[in-house]
């Protein structure tokens, strides 16, 4: 992830400093992406962080803030269905192919992981792509559209 880093010069400088104009400020930049485009070529711009910080060097003490900004939708999203785990919709095979797919993504563009990224199934095929090869990867306006994204928590929710 990227993000930004604002180290104050005195304790009383780091509580003072306006938190909510810090956090409107990375939600614009994400919104500006989003609306821009450059999201979809470099998707890790929708995973900012904000680090504050403030070390006393003399007392061997430091204090800090830390967040990843998200987006905020007033009127909400409202969950169609509840989710589920992957094996109530994708047989074993499909599972593999999913992960063999994905894997060799990774590795073709030379990263650890992808957090988005498109899927298209063909009974036990699974191919994944990149989000700027919308137009060619579901170029079959019949294919169901499955947008992926990579979350390393074990949680089930």
């Amino acid at each position: 992830a990227i993000g930004m880093l604002y180290n104050t010069n005195t304790l009383e400088s780091f509580k003072s400093c306006d938190k909510k104009l810090l956090l409107e400020q990375a939600a614009t930049e994400i919104w500006d992406a989003i609306t821009s485009g450059d999201a979809i070529k470099n998707p890790v711009l929708l995973n900012k962080f904000l680090l504050l910080t403030f070390a006393d060097l003399k007392r061997y003490r430091f204090y800090y803030w830390f967040c990843y900004p998200a987006l905020y939708v007033p009127e909400g999203i409202p969950l169609v269905k509840q989710p589920v785990p992957l094996n109530t919709k994708f047989s074993p095979a499909q599972t593999e192919a999913l992960q063999n797919s994905y894997d060799q993504l990774c590795q073709k563009e030379g990263l650890t992981a992808l957090p988005y990224f498109l899927i298209k199934c063909h009974e036990d095929s699974v191919h994944v792509s990149l989000l700027t090869n919308w137009d060619d990867f579901f170029s079959d306006q019949q294919e169901k559209v499955i947008f992926g994204v990579y979350d390393p928590c074990n949680f089930t929710q």
